[in-house]
């Protein structure tokens, strides 16, 4: 879900953008504000699927205790009251049903037998997945049999055909191009790898490997991951040992090379981390054509497509150095948010060569306030680092869960610890746990982006940029991160003007030479 409702309680939402959003079905004001229909006395959450009654019949509630004051009952079949109490039966059951299918306990052929082992129609599994998931459910499938495969192949010594019947797949053609899709090797290939110290990623024709590889090095000061042109270097804490994972642009593929910190053989475990943090880097599991149809029916975001065709929504290598950087990232500039990830990378993580591997949060939660507070730490992040760091290291907030479950639960359980607020919850999901369809309300970079590409007479608040950006789900992450890199385009735009009318003049003559002439012509050319 991507608008939280302890992000809009706080805001007055007018009578017109409620019956708007309940017309819409839009599933991220659940919660928010409840639609109580006074000639059937039922009270509704707005994503429900009743047919949709007349402006003039409706009020609004923001709690279930008050709808009922006011002589209202909740509908049968929305459910409201569990939405507020936190119970989601439907959400359960679709849960239960993936994790069957990722455990392969239970055979699934098709989206049909996954609905029915969810307990619903193809219909309601669609708005399910959607919602929770992100994804559409044959996508839902495949990545969990994906998963599945690769599990296997790590683990066990059976053939590959074998594996792919195991996963769920009906034959090794289609398993195959699938496991090449996701992962950029083929499956025989990730088992030599897990034994090797690298591996080639095959690329999808449309990605921006130098476009990815330049975000990822996108801090020249950064002392996780550096560029030297063409390669990208990125320290890892793979586990007990850090690793180097350099990744070199090669037309269609992305070399990468893995170097353990201590020296010694990498080993299959190392290898199997650094081969899911290229393709999480990469982002081989995203497919953003359909994404990029949906926004494109909106005429101003057109020239964005045009000039960045192909961007996916970017991961960090690391969902705890995701969520440690959202918390040091809070209401100050970015440039501040990336000195202090570079101070907590060299106070407690390992020296990878030149590098050093940002660190678990086993390494931070042995810290204090007063150690972050020497990095000029606020007091409030620095409690809130650790005790998210040691909340992870304990196993009481385990991210690697909950990128499997459902986005909701994730928004909510993020937001349960200490000074973790709406912008922070998406952020991780957005960047360290890879759902789809996630906007941080209230990154002031977003709202900037969107005042200009919209042409907008001033920054959209929070509810105007949530109801701006409704119409493009489930790829608003693919829409966050268009804009997103709108405002640095146009912030590096500013930048160039500025050194140019700083730049010292140099005398002209009225007649050009020949030498300035073709520049010039040249210069024109491009610009075509």
């Amino acid at each position: 879900m991507t608008i939280q409702p302890t992000q809009l309680k706080t805001q007055p939402l007018s009578r017109d953008f409620m019956l708007a959003r309940a017309t819409a079905r839009d599933a991220a004001f659940d919660g928010v504000f409840l639609t109580c229909v006074r000639t059937t006395g039922i009270y509704c959450l707005p994503s429900c699927r009743a047919r949709t009654p007349k402006p003039a019949n409706v009020e609004h509630a923001p709690t279930p205790q008050e709808a009922r004051a006011r002589g209202f009952r909740p509908c049968k079949r929305c459910r409201p009251d569990d939405r507020y109490a936190g119970r989601d039966q439907d959400r359960e059951a679709l849960l239960v049903a993936l994790a069957a299918v990722r455990a392969g306990t239970t055979p699934v052929a098709d989206v049909a037998s996954f609905a029915a082992a969810a307990g619903c129609g193809a219909t309601k599994l669609l708005l399910l997945c959607r919602r929770h998931l992100h994804r559409a459910p044959a996508d839902v499938l495949l990545q969990a049999r994906l998963e599945r495969a690769r599990e296997l192949l790590a683990t066990t010594r059976a053939r590959v055909l074998d594996v792919a019947l195991d996963s769920g797949f009906p034959g090794s053609s289609a398993f195959h191009q699938n496991f090449r899709a996701h992962f950029g090797v083929s499956p025989r290939a990730y088992r030599a790898l897990l034994g090797a110290s690298g591996f080639a990623l095959r690329l999808p024709p449309d990605h921006p490997t130098a476009a990815c590889l330049a975000h990822h090095a996108r801090d020249p000061a950064s002392v996780s991951e550096r560029s030297d042109g063409r390669t990208l270097h990125v320290a890892l804490d793979g586990g007990n040992r850090a690793l180097l994972l350099s990744l070199e642009h090669r037309g269609g593929t992305v070399a990468a090379r893995v170097v353990a910190a201590d020296g010694k053989p990498p080993g299959a475990a190392m290898m199997a981390a650094a081969h899911a943090a290229a393709a999480r880097m990469l982002r081989l599991d995203c497919d953003p054509a359909a994404g990029e149809r949906v926004l494109a029916r909106d005429a101003a975001l057109r020239p964005l497509l045009r000039r960045g065709r192909g961007l996916r929504p970017w991961l960090m290598a690391s969902a705890f150095d995701c969520l440690s950087f959202a918390i040091l990232g809070q209401q100050v500039h970015v440039g501040f948010a990336r000195q202090l990830r570079r101070d907590l990378a060299q106070r407690c993580g390992v020296r990878v060569g030149e590098l050093y591997a940002p660190p678990p949060a086993t390494a931070v939660a042995t810290l204090d306030v007063a150690d972050l507070l020497a990095m000029h730490s606020s007091r409030a992040k620095a409690e809130a680092v650790l005790a998210a760091a040691r909340a992870v290291a304990a196993g009481d907030l385990d991210l690697d869960a909950l990128a499997a479950g459902s986005a909701e639960v994730a928004a909510a359980r993020l937001q349960q610890q200490r000074g973790i607020g709406p912008w922070t919850a998406q952020y991780v999901l957005l960047r360290g746990l890879g759902f789809l369809d996630c906007v941080p309300i209230g990154d002031s970079a977003l709202a900037s982006a969107a005042e200009r590409v919209w042409s907008l007479p001033a920054r959209p608040d929070g509810p105007d940029l949530a109801r701006r950006c409704a119409q493009f789900a489930p790829h608003r992450s693919l829409l966050t991160f268009y804009l997103w890199r709108s405002f640095a385009d146009a912030a590096a735009e500013s930048a160039a003007a500025i050194r140019t009318m700083r730049a010292p003049t140099r005398s002209t003559t009225s007649v050009p030479s020949a030498s300035a002439s073709r520049s010039s012509g040249l210069l024109r050319s491009r610009a075509k």
